[in-house]
């Protein structure tokens, strides 16, 4: 099960997405399995199929891929899942004796009056070396586009970096703004925890 988190990021530097984490207990449990089996190496994967995303984790042997980041144990994936899992959280669930991954997607989102958009700060990148997009129609959005943010309420979506704004079609009272606020929330922090490919 995937958790949600939303969270306000105060900082204004440049943004970084750490690495996969891995909890202090995931990593003994790893470590004193690899100890036994030195010819194996800890292994993720994510796999995709139409209506479903499953972070997938065990034991095979090593395959000597060079990783983009460094871990506290063996690990080894794709460099696009490697990317995939940056900014996410794997941790040991003893009562189940299983692995389980958190998204750990922060977010914050403001409305902006004057502008009569919002604004987002999400610890996510949406595109590959920084690129930035402007979608100004319905029909404009790619087939990714989160479909609850497809709609008439909008005329105009830019994307740069981890910032998205959203520009209102028309003056809303506060209670739409407020449902609309909930939903875009909900929309994104959902896209995110499915652990998405970069767009070009």
């Amino acid at each position: 099960m995937f958790q949600k988190i939303i969270r306000r990021i105060f900082s204004k530097e440049e943004f970084i997405i750490p690495p996969l984490q891995f909890s202090p207990k995931a990593v003994d449990v790893i470590q004193r399995h690899l100890e036994r089996r030195t010819q194996s190496s800890f292994q993720v994967r994510i796999d995709r199929k139409p209506n479903s995303i499953n972070v997938q984790v065990g034991y095979d042997k090593k395959k000597n891929i060079i990783m983009r980041h460094s871990y506290p144990v063996l690990v080894e994936m794709s460099q696009d899942d490697e990317i995939c899992l940056e900014g996410s959280r794997i941790e040991w669930n003893r009562e189940s004796q299983e692995f389980q991954i958190y998204p750990d997607v922060d977010l914050d989102i403001e409305y902006k009056p004057i502008s009569n958009c919002f604004r987002l700060e999400v610890n996510r990148f949406v595109f590959k070396e920084g690129h930035s997009r402007t979608y100004q129609t319905e029909t404009d959005f790619p087939e990714w586009f989160p479909k609850e943010i497809r709609s008439s309420d909008f005329y105009k979506v830019e994307i740069q970096g981890r910032i998205w704004v959203l520009f209102l079609t028309r003056r809303m009272e506060s209670k739409e703004i407020l449902e609309i606020e909930n939903r875009i929330a909900d929309a994104i922090l959902d896209f995110f925890s499915g652990f998405p490919r970069r767009c070009d």
